[in-house]
């Protein structure tokens, strides 16, 4: 972890803007990092070399105030690095299980979701009970899909925790999928 005291919002012009999102998490910089998205030409998911997403580094880097606040802005928690892990994978395998439960509690519904509701509201289109379910039913299936994602080895986000003998977070991990 480097220091977070190194950038500041003054040195946010002076950063690559291709990767300073992720130059920000690296140096667990907050308040840049709060700048920065809430920069309207600041892309949330961009990704550097390896694959790595602004998430995926503060999550490595174990900055929960940053991870909350990229979660809560946007960033894609089923986007895959290089090496194949996900955000939701490094969080079972680090024990993460203040983050997870956030996830589970915060992020049933991704903004694409909310965003095609609100078109229908806004379009007064009618949706029927049925359709309505329907579209929960599928909505909810994507983070299902996240507790079996493989990395490159083949351990889920289950697997992993259960190799690391942490009984909350599998049991989180079944509830999360149940009651979905």
């Amino acid at each position: 972890m480097t220091d977070k005291n190194e950038l500041d919002n003054n040195n946010i012009e002076n950063l690559n803007s291709d990767n300073s999102l992720i130059t920000a998490c690296e140096y667990n910089n907050e308040s840049d990092v709060k700048a920065l998205v809430n920069r309207s030409n600041e892309s949330i998911n961009q990704e550097d070399k390896n694959g790595n997403t602004p998430l995926i580094i503060a999550i490595k880097n174990d900055n929960d105030k940053i991870i909350k606040y990229l979660i809560k802005n946007g960033a894609e928690i089923r986007k895959h690095n290089n090496a194949g892990e996900t955000p939701f994978t490094i969080l079972c395998n680090n024990r993460k299980e203040s983050i997870i439960k956030f996830i589970y509690e915060n992020c049933i519904y991704d903004n694409e979701f909310i965003i095609m509701l609100l078109t229908y509201y806004q379009n007064r289109l009618p949706l029927s009970e049925m359709d309505l379910n329907t579209m929960l039913l599928l909505e909810k299936n994507k983070f299902k899909e996240i507790v079996n994602t493989k990395n490159k080895n083949g351990n889920t986000p289950l697997t992993l925790t259960i190799d690391n003998h942490c009984e909350s977070i599998i049991n989180y991990l079944i509830k999360f999928v149940i009651n979905l």
